[in-house]
């Protein structure tokens, strides 16, 4: 018996975890981060050299990894695509005109650019935020938050973030659950962010003009044409998939899969003729460093789950943790936060989290239906703790647009809203349960 054979699963796992977090600490990518605590992840389960590599092969050329990948990556030349050809902007300029300057457009448009997932995506609606304000007393702390919380009100459930794509695939919970659960959490967000950001807020008269008109409502629901592709693709395709897989007793992943691969096929092709992209900025597009680098997370991610489960190390867990009677749901919503706070981004906390999440929750021998719960505590307060990241890419941006004092953004408005989001989150949490979700 050697030395690590008397350490706990549990203190193992939560090392990997702490090495994972300790590289983005010394600014090491989270993709090489979470490379390096694979390698651990099989030393401290004493994995032999074969099942080492089989187990890394197997999460990088799974159906799940390849998918992902192709999903992942597709989204970001959407949202790219969008960017380059001006869409984006148009769509809020179409929105601007039609109900004019209030508290509305100023939700409105950082709420619109968060439909789409970009890294950093909130420097663009920041000067929209900007000019609807300039007439106001608001100070840069007051429209950094405005900007940055109401854009990303949709990412508990909203299907084409990573995060939730990723969470999709690790839990294995139906697609319609996962939102039907996490949907109420935007009227949280919405709710929090009026009461301490926007009940106050006053803007001129002179700034409340709008142009409601068939013709401009036209030409805004135009310019949403391609995210209306993909939730007509992801609603409808996708329901008539299940329906007729149901029926059959057929089940595929690639043909679970297929609505939201066709829905990004048919709005980037629709952004390239209909706003005549180029095919240099196509290529510019379909080159980009960053939009690789986040397939190449997926995979890491995918590799790091893998070994997981082929360690041992999750049987043994369950083990211990049915020996010991340690409280679970501690655990469960404290390993998302912690990691939503270091890595700042939500694929970040579900690639990294979640696979041990899972663990835990297979230990409470919860019937896989009943399990939406405690996916949905476990992934809120991974939300939470990814806004209240200091390495958030979009509260940064946001910051250094408006010269904020970032002191004073946690103290008088990122702080509050996190209390006043959780509240709402655990008492939910409850009724979930109680329901048996």
């Amino acid at each position: 018996m050697t030395f690590l054979d008397h350490i706990p699963a549990l203190v193992k796992i939560l090392l990997v975890l702490g090495i994972v977090l300790g590289g983005l600490k010394f600014r090491i990518s989270l993709s090489f981060s979470l490379l390096i605590g694979s390698v651990f992840l099989g030393i401290f389960f004493q994995m032999s050299p074969a099942r080492f590599l089989r187990a890394t092969a197997e999460g990088v050329v799974s159906l799940d990894t390849l998918s992902l990948v192709i999903i992942v990556t597709g989204i970001l030349i959407l949202s790219n695509g969008m960017s380059a050809s001006g869409r984006l902007e148009r769509i809020v300029g179409s929105f601007r005109r039609v109900v004019g300057e209030s508290r509305i457009t100023l939700v409105t448009f950082p709420a619109l650019i968060g439909l789409l997932p970009m890294p950093g995506g909130a420097v663009f609606s920041a000067p929209m935020v900007g000019a609807v304000s300039q007439n106001t007393t608001l100070s840069p702390h007051h429209k950094t938050i405005i900007n940055y919380w109401f854009r990303h009100i949709w990412e508990y459930w909203w299907p084409l973030y990573p995060g939730v794509i990723l969470a999709l695939s690790l839990t294995h919970i139906p697609a319609w659950k996962f939102i039907m659960l996490n949907l109420p959490m935007t009227a949280v967000g919405l709710g929090a962010g009026y009461l301490v950001t926007l009940r106050h807020v006053r803007l001129s008269a002179s700034n409340s003009h709008s142009e409601y008109s068939k013709e401009n409502i036209l030409r805004f629901l135009n310019e949403l044409v391609p995210i209306l592709l993909m939730v007509f693709t992801l609603l409808f395709l996708g329901v008539g998939i299940n329906v007729v897989c149901k029926a059959f007793g057929y089940k595929s992943k690639l043909l679970e899969r297929s609505p939201i691969l066709l829905g990004l096929v048919l709005s980037f092709s629709w952004v390239v003729i209909a706003d005549n992209l180029s095919w240099e900025n196509v290529r510019k597009i379909l080159v980009k460093k960053s939009i690789w680098q986040l397939g190449l997370l997926v995979i890491t991610i995918m590799i790091f789950k893998s070994l997981l489960e082929h360690s041992g190390g999750v049987t043994i867990l369950r083990d211990e943790l049915l020996t010991y009677h340690i409280p679970i749901i501690g655990l469960i919503m404290v390993l998302p936060l912690i990691t939503g706070i270091v890595t700042g981004i939500a694929i970040g906390f579900v690639g990294t989290s979640f696979p041990v999440v899972i663990t835990l929750i297979a230990t409470l021998n919860i019937p896989t239906e009943h399990i939406g719960s405690l996916i949905f505590i476990a992934y809120v307060f991974g939300y939470i703790g990814m806004m209240l990241s200091p390495v958030h890419l979009c509260l940064l941006l946001t910051k250094d647009y408006f010269r904020a004092n970032l002191g004073k953004v946690y103290l008088h408005y990122l702080i509050p809203l996190s209390l006043v989001t959780a509240i709402p989150a655990l008492a939910l949490f409850l009724l979930y349960t109680l329901l048996k979700f």
